[in-house]
């Protein structure tokens, strides 16, 4: 194993070892219990700055005690080790029950600890009694790389995924799996395991390391990933395509495919760039701009955070750290293997089979970036599966939905642990847990849910005070409900008496014999009743013993974040509005809830349908209706125009309501051409309209607008052949657009339009920007930042961690280190004070940089314009790099 010396004194030795095809940092470290440790830990600190990548395996003697690696009450030493630990994301991997490491006359300690940052592989300490030459036990440390069976434990890398060859290798898998009716009921789970796993194999493999675009990986760009290269090749191909054809047509239709996803690749750089920056500052920060529900699964490395001995059911402590899991999982999750055998689960039945697009509402709400099951398989990997064979996906639902089969596969749950505030870890209630599926079968599951819901809210079988887990209703509606009667008893002068009880635990310890037994006496479909029995049977846990405990205006500003109190207080303002009947006010606006545009609340999962369209093409033929909508001067208009042979014969225009947007406006045109082409019993109808988003409205199976549902219902009742296209420009659709426009100037208003959520989410934002302003602009803090950016952003971010300090005037620069650290604020060219100013434009040392990257008159050029500019900004990362790369060796030195 080779390895280069990086740093050695009396206190300490480093050295960076090559295994595995990766650098570890290893080091040996004594803390001498006659001296201060901070001391030594600040010898420590510098080396995880410089090399806060790399993972560290830290071994040494620290003196000091605490009852999370051994059998001693927490000392001084132990308080600032763990202060230590926290602050530099360090894991202790000792376990407090293990053998002493070290003996004496005067008793046994722990003092010797096993330290790690940033292992994606497991490491284990072991403590053996042998005759040595010294008075410490002898510590044997194994690196292994974890054994990916069945429960697939680490995680598949998505950046660095290939997605063309995965999408490949999920059609060969599913292509030699096909003959799913063949199956037996014993064999379902082997099957679906052996999919998963394949599937997980081929998603898991490295990508080639030889590809010819490694080498032209921007250097500094932080948050590029293979994906958007990919992307951008991708779309380069598309445009070349587009650039090469000659045939007006065809060009036109390649163009706005490359458009398509042009606008795509741009989004996705965009998401990107917010996500790296935010895992960047994870990285770096002790603590956590997002919590521990954000962070429970963003290590790689478990850490033993359940060590401490705990209160189990017989009252007495644990012993061992097994012990103390299965405490946990008893009082949280006192599950019984064995449910009601006395119900008919075999009788044959029929039932409404799955359909894709009720399926495809499901997957299309899968989020990015969430924490994968035991199968290891993240929900983006489940969609391509969706995608590569929808009726294979519906096909095997179905069999499972038909069999009353919940795979078992499907039911094994990852638990983390978060620990409650201010609560002493010595008892089970003093954690909360939270359940990781697979995502799989969290499809299935929301599927069977969607159906019983449906089936209880039609058939009002849920009580009219339960307001848990109910759509449109939580406890903000269940406090309303209740200051709704107690003010109604108020007027009639009478007395309201409120008992509130709290149940300790009460979901977890719901007796499932019980809950069967309700589920089969209601009036729903059997089918449903037999695969929630096969949801609760047998259900497995694991317990993942590992979590992460991570931190105002200026990072707020740079990361164009809005303040979460702000948001918080406009989200609870829409809620109240949308689901509660009260005023919205807002930017001085007083919007009533009953101007609200409306939803279903309820559809059936086997009724939800798409309504394709096409793009429109110049030998199109018929009847053609060209529509249009258009806001001018404050003002909403729309208008259609019908074209016969190709000449006008008809137009409608109308004004809506000035608060209606375009897209409503464009909708309404297109109801108003389908009920015109429907009333003059034309036999068919080509309805053309530039709006995009609303023919990808009507396309999208999860919308609940009663005007996008009116229109398809329209569209599946008419007998006329009506079919819809989307043009870009064309003479027709300038002329539906010239009477859209001169609707806009009629008096009077012919149609009311309600508010749309579009519309208020616009002012809500317009709203959260202003009072985040207001907030920004009259801070005392972060005026150095200010300075330079006085307008808060949400499409702004700055993630540069070089240029970031100049920005906000912290890091490496004097008066900061000064001014939190003690040390001197003289630039080491000897000038007083180092500040940002004397960087950039005065300090000598850096004229060289300056000659090279700054325009000749830098000395009159503002700072932001210094900043932002794309070279100059180079030499001040080299500036930066170069100060802090001098400060980390002195410190080291």
């Amino acid at each position: 194993m080779p390895g280069q010396l990086i740093f050695v004194n009396e206190e300490l030795v480093v050295v960076m070892l090559h295994h595995n095809d990766q650098d570890f940092i290893l080091v040996s470290m004594y803390c001498s219990p006659g001296k201060n440790i901070d001391n030594s830990l600040e010898l420590l600190k510098p080396l995880l700055l410089k090399y806060y990548n790399f993972p560290f395996i830290i071994l040494g003697d620290f003196n000091a005690k605490s009852r999370l690696w051994g059998q001693r009450d927490l000392d001084e030493r132990g308080s600032k080790l763990l202060h230590f630990c926290h602050s530099m994301d360090l894991n202790v991997e000792n376990d407090p029950f293990s053998p002493p490491t070290f003996s004496s006359s005067r008793g046994d300690s722990w003092i010797d600890l096993l330290l790690t940052k940033n292992l994606s592989d497991e490491i284990s300490l072991e403590v053996r009694d042998e005759i040595t030459n010294s008075d410490h036990n002898m510590l044997f440390v194994n690196l292994l790389t974890a054994n990916h069976s069945n429960n697939h434990s680490h995680k598949i890398s998505l950046k660095n995924l290939n997605w063309w060859k995965l999408k490949a290798n999920i059609h060969s898998i599913i292509n030699s799996n096909l003959e799913i009716d063949q199956l037996s009921n014993s064999d379902i789970n082997s099957f679906i395991s052996n999919i998963q796993d394949q599937i997980f194999a081929a998603a898991s493999s490295k990508p080639s390391t030889n590809h010819h675009l490694h080498h032209k990986k921007q250097k500094y760009a932080i948050w590029w990933t293979r994906e958007l290269q990919s992307k951008r090749s991708f779309t380069r191909a598309l445009r070349r395509l587009f650039q090469k054809e000659t045939d007006p047509q065809l060009r036109e239709i390649k163009k706005l495919n490359f458009k398509k996803h042009q606008a795509l690749y741009k989004k996705l750089i965009i998401t990107t760039k917010r996500t790296k920056f935010k895992d960047f500052i994870n990285s770096i920060s002790s603590n956590s701009l997002f919590g521990n529900n954000y962070n429970i699964f963003s290590n790689k490395k478990k850490r033993n955070m359940v060590s401490k001995p705990i209160i189990n059911s017989s009252g007495t402590l644990s012993t061992t750290i097994a012990d103390t899991k299965l405490a946990i999982l008893d009082f949280h999750f006192p599950w019984s293997n064995r449910l009601l055998t006395n119900l008919d689960l075999h009788s044959q039945t029929d039932f409404i089979p799955f359909t894709c697009h009720e399926l495809e509402a499901i997957v299309n709400k899968i989020k990015p970036n969430k924490a994968v099951g035991v199968d290891g398989l993240p929900g983006e990997v489940i969609r391509e599966i969706f995608i590569a064979n929808k009726v294979w996906f519906k096909d095997l639902f179905n069999l499972l939905l038909g069999r009353g089969i919940f795979p078992d596969t499907w039911k094994k749950a990852r638990i983390a642990l978060i620990e409650k505030e201010n609560k002493e870890l010595n008892h089970p209630a003093h954690f909360r847990p939270i359940c990781i599926l697979p995502c799989w079968g969290k499809i299935l599951d929301k599927a069977i849910a969607e159906r019983l819901t449906f089936h209880l809210e039609q058939g009002n079988i849920l009580h009219d005070s339960q307001f848990g887990f109910r759509r449109n209703r939580s406890t903000i509606t269940a406090i309303h409900s209740v200051l709704e009667h107690h003010k109604a008893a108020e007027e009639n002068k009478q007395m309201t008496c409120l008992i509130s009880l709290d149940m300790s635990n009460a979901f977890n310890s719901v007796d499932w014999d019980i809950l069967l037994k309700k589920i089969f006496s209601l009036n729903i479909p059997f089918y449903l009743k037999r695969i929630i029995h096969s949801f609760l049977d047998a259900r497995q846990a694991q317990l993942d013993d590992h979590i992460k405990n991570y931190n105002r205006e200026a990072l707020q500003v740079l990361a164009g974040i809005p303040p979460l109190d702000i948001k918080l207080k406009l989200s609870k303002d829409l809620f109240l509005f949308k689901h509660m009947g009260n005023n919205l006010v807002i930017l001085n606006q007083v919007l009533q809830p009953l101007a609200l545009e409306t939803t279903t609340k309820f559809i059936p999962p086997w009724d939800k349908y798409s309504i394709k369209w096409n793009f429109y093409t110049e030998d199109l033929t018929g009847t053609l209706i060209f529509t249009d909508g258009s806001k001018m001067n404050g003002r909403v208009g729309d208008a259609f125009v019908v074209y016969s042979n190709g000449i006008e014969t008809h137009w409608e225009m109308f004004r809506l309501s000035d608060h209606a947007t375009v897209y409503s406006a464009e909708l309404f045109a297109i109801s108003q051409a389908i009920n015109f082409a429907i009333n003059a019993c034309l036999p068919s109808a080509n309805i053309i309209s530039d709006s995009r988003s609303v023919l990808q409205a009507l396309e999208n199976v999860n919308h609940v607008e009663k005007e996008i549902l009116a229109i398809k219902q329209l569209l599946a009742n008419q007998e006329s052949a009506i079919r819809l296209f989307w043009i870009k420009a064309h003479a027709g659709n300038e002329r539906a657009d010239e009477y859209a426009k001169k609707a806009t100037t009629k008096e009077d208003i012919d149609f009311t339009m309600g508010y749309s959520i579009p519309y208020i989410k616009g002012l809500i934002k317009k709203d959260l920007l202003k009072q985040w302003q207001d907030r920004w602009s009259s801070s005392t803090k972060g005026r150095e930042l200010f300075s330079i950016l006085p307008e808060v952003k949400t499409s702004r971010i700055q993630g540069d961690f070089f240029t970031n300090q100049l920005l906000t005037g912290h890091g490496c620069i004097g008066i900061y280190q000064e001014r939190f650290f003690g040390k001197s604020a003289v630039c080491s060219c000897g000038q007083l004070p180092e500040d940002r100013n004397h960087i950039i434009y005065d300090c000598p040392q850096w004229d060289a940089i300056r000659q090279r990257f700054f325009p000749k008159n830098y000395l009159f050029v503002q700072l932001d314009l210094l900043l932002f500019n794309k070279i100059s900004r180079t030499g001040l990362r080299e500036i930066m790099n170069t100060k802090l790369q001098a400060s980390l060796q002195s410190n080291i030195d």
